[in-house]
């Protein structure tokens, strides 16, 4: 079997079945990730979902809890996310982890001075 990058499987795919699967766009962009027991940084993000490689391995279908972090002039943004593993890829020795967003809540961080400080599981979303 020949192995092919991410983008050639995504191009094969549109081409064979004649539409993209994506919902939303994804940007390609390094932001630090916190999750309840390690730091990421992602590759891409959209909408409704986040790509990022970790040393540590994830499994399939899991939920997640994290937290990015978008360095803005005058003002740090958090985006706290509840999120489920939808694919998981071995890529030499890291892991790729895709997740699809469930639920977000965007937060000024101006008074953190220190992250990733924050345990994404002490802050459960939906009221659990």
């Amino acid at each position: 079997m020949q192995n092919f990058t991410r983008e050639e499987r995504v191009q094969l795919f549109i081409k064979k079945e004649g539409k993209e699967r994506r919902k939303e766009e994804r940007v390609a962009v390094s932001l630090p990730v916190s999750l309840a027991n390690s730091a990421q940084v992602t590759r891409d993000i959209s909408p409704s979902g986040v790509y990022f490689e970790a040393n540590t391995p994830f499994v399939l279908g899991e939920k997640v809890g994290f937290v990015i972090k978008f360095n803005n002039p005058g003002d740090n943004l958090m985006l706290k996310c509840n999120g489920e593993i939808v694919r998981v890829e071995n890529r030499n020795s890291k892991v790729g982890v895709a997740v699809k967003i469930l639920e977000s809540i965007m937060e000024s961080t101006s008074y953190i001075n220190d992250f990733p400080i924050l345990n994404p599981s002490k802050f459960p979303l939906s009221g659990g």
